[in-house]
């Protein structure tokens, strides 16, 4: 008798708790995660822009979670994963990123060196942290 695996309707799994929940987040990121969402909402919709073309941009100067959301595919070379907004869990590149911008604001500059140097390409780094800090700033 062999044995082999069923799938079963995604309505019949039990429903599981989000690994990273969004109700685990302090007020100040929760309000960072709807922007990087929103941010990225609207950015689905826009052409591919360089990482020089966004930080260049004016625009960039004046919605720095949007320019984030455009250059950091190209900066750690691969897609970003970003929920809508209703989502009660986190991707991990949204914890990434809402992690990197909470130690900026507790000036945890070696974490925050750590944390960009494993992901982010060499010739990125330092775009991507003037762009952390705009978002801080923001």
């Amino acid at each position: 008798m062999s044995l082999h695996a069923v799938q079963t309707p995604a309505e019949l799994r039990p429903a599981r708790a989000p690994e990273r929940p969004v109700s685990a987040l302090s007020e100040t990121g929760r309000a960072r995660l709807a922007a990087l969402r929103e941010a990225a909402r609207v950015a689905r919709a826009r052409p591919y822009r360089s990482l020089e073309a966004t930080c260049l941009s004016e625009r960039g100067r004046t919605d720095p979670y949007e320019s984030l959301v455009e250059c950091l595919p190209e900066a750690v070379a691969r897609p970003l994963v970003i929920y809508r907004g209703a989502e009660d869990s986190l991707s991990f590149d949204e914890a990434w990123i809402l992690t990197m911008l909470e130690r900026i604001d507790s000036t945890d500059w070696d974490s925050l060196h750590f944390l960009i140097a494993r992901r982010v390409c060499r010739p990125f780094r330092v775009a991507v942290r003037v762009l952390l800090g705009a978002c801080q700033d923001g």
